[in-house]
């Protein structure tokens, strides 16, 4: 039951990758590619993360679909605001994507790196 309510919430933040235009990989990690993307008809930028995982298993679907819960329970300045998800990718392949707001400085630890007032080290 718990499960349907999800995909209730869920089914009003299903984007169309059509409506969006890839200009730039801004990064790749183990799971996956962030592509810089601009909505064609609001012409914002926000940032594509791209898995390379194509969510075959049980296992590997119930972990895409418990980081799009965690988007949309988490509301904290520190987490990039959720815009929506799609199943495939830009290439109508089984590659889900999520899309984020985009942060135009880069990752957190981008910017903790280049300022020096922090302490942080990598």
């Amino acid at each position: 039951m718990a499960f349907l309510l999800f995909l209730l919430m869920i089914h009003d933040f299903i984007v169309d990758l059509n409506q969006f235009t890839i200009l730039k990989r801004l990064g790749k990690g183990g799971f996956g590619e962030v592509q810089l993307v601009k909505h064609q008809k609001t012409q914002k930028l926000y940032a594509a993360k791209i898995s390379i995982l194509k969510y075959e298993k049980n296992e590997q679907q119930r972990s895409f679909f418990q980081e799009l819960e965690a988007y949309l329970k988490v509301k904290h300045p520190a987490i990039l605001s959720f815009y929506g998800f799609n199943i495939n990718g830009f290439n109508n392949d089984h590659f889900p994507t999520i899309i984020t707001k985009y942060m135009s400085k880069g990752s957190l630890r981008n910017v903790l790196k280049n300022n020096k007032s922090f302490s942080f080290s990598f």
